[in-house]
């Protein structure tokens, strides 16, 4: 005997593809963790006699002449539209301080890079970020999380729409499930997944109306369209 259930879907987890910009990440990507504490540790090396002050504006200088723009932070969390505008704008990346030099090292590091900017542009550049920051901030699409068209209510209507589960099927101690699906750039559904499932039974009618979702209108960081994953529970309860 077939019984109807209902799926009460309540989105628990949503997980970014593509981050919000991550302090040494391109660094990281592009070298490796191991290679760029090396590398730390070799301009360490080079500081010789100078001072922390010193040998930060000997660094700044040849840094900027050499097209490396770089400003330091000592804690950074979450979405930085700032830091986009500023790497967008004019290229210049965010890193963690390290305890490898000390805050006047850094100090005097992001005082020569600002200092040279400002000189550069005849204009104060981090003000002027702070407010274009500000301003695409307050934008439909600067950061946005995907959409269902119709929203939570219609994602739940296809999720449950024709499914039919022996109630043999359904055990009375598991009756969630863990799906997971990601959206391209374009929001189109990808790599639907059943994470942990019931049954193969079960799994499979799950995962078939998972594989029937039309696009979502896509997430978007900094005003670009990204890709994004979403991981959400399915309760299963008789109707």
């Amino acid at each position: 005997m077939n019984k109807y259930f209902t799926i009460i879907l309540t989105v628990i987890t949503l997980c970014s593809s593509s981050k919000a910009q991550e302090i040494d990440s391109l660094l990281i990507n592009e070298i490796g963790v191991d290679s760029l504490f090396n590398l730390q540790l070799e301009l360490k090396a080079s500081q010789g006699e100078l001072s922390d002050c010193d040998f930060a504006i000997q660094n700044a200088t040849s840094d900027f002449e050499d097209g490396i723009y770089t400003l330091h932070s000592d804690a950074f969390s979450g979405y930085c539209s700032y830091c986009a505008v500023l790497k967008q704008d004019y290229n210049i990346d965010w890193v963690f301080e390290t305890d490898m030099f000390s805050n006047e090292y850094y100090e005097c590091y992001d005082s020569i890079v600002s200092d040279r900017f400002n000189e550069k542009y005849r204009y104060d550049i981090f003000e002027a970020a702070r407010i274009k920051a500000d301003s695409l901030a307050k934008t439909d699409n600067w950061i946005k999380d995907a959409e269902y068209e119709g929203g939570i209510p219609a994602l739940l209507k296809l999720m449950t729409t024709g499914i039919e589960i022996d109630s043999s099927e359904l055990s009375v101690v598991k009756t969630r499930l863990l799906v997971q699906i990601e959206l391209d750039s374009n929001g189109k559904v990808m790599n639907p997944y059943v994470i942990k499932g019931i049954n193969k039974a079960i799994d499979k009618q799950v995962l078939n109306r998972m594989n029937e979702m039309p696009d979502w209108k896509p997430a978007y960081l900094y005003g670009k369209p990204i890709k994004q994953r979403y991981t959400f529970p399915l309760n299963l309860t008789y109707q």
